[in-house]
């Protein structure tokens, strides 16, 4: 193939990738999408996508999890069974600013359990 014609290759390639819109319902473990607004009954939540900002991609959103995960599970030496968290929506405007949500299921096991994750919780983040 010639230059010229794998630049063409390419650029069809590309503009039919762009053309293909994305199903931002399946991006999201739970809730959906509809008309700007993502909406999430199980937790009781809406809001409203701003303009000029895209959904991310599940596929990325997976990755970055697993690579986040692994570095707090190196920091803390310890496994994490985040098996339960739910991606929600998650829209970014660029490389700076990109809101990302989750959410988990937290069923109690014994008196006080929330206050001790919340305590573990603080000492990682500072």
């Amino acid at each position: 193939m010639t230059k010229t014609g794998l630049i063409f290759t390419l650029i069809g390639i590309v503009s039919l990738i762009n053309s293909c819109e994305i199903d931002p319902n399946k991006q999201v473990d739970e809730g959906k999408v509809e008309n700007e607004y993502y909406t999430s009954d199980e937790i009781g939540w809406t809001i409203q996508i701003p303009s000029g900002w895209r959904i991310m991609l599940k596929n990325q959103l997976d990755k970055n999890q697993d690579k986040g995960m692994d570095l707090v599970q190196e920091t803390i030496d310890t496994i994490v069974d985040y098996s339960g968290l739910k991606h929600l929506i998650s829209f970014q405007k660029n490389k700076a600013n990109v809101l990302q949500s989750t959410s988990e299921p937290f069923e109690l096991e014994y008196e006080g359990e929330w206050e001790e994750n919340n305590e573990f919780v603080k000492v990682l983040i500072t």
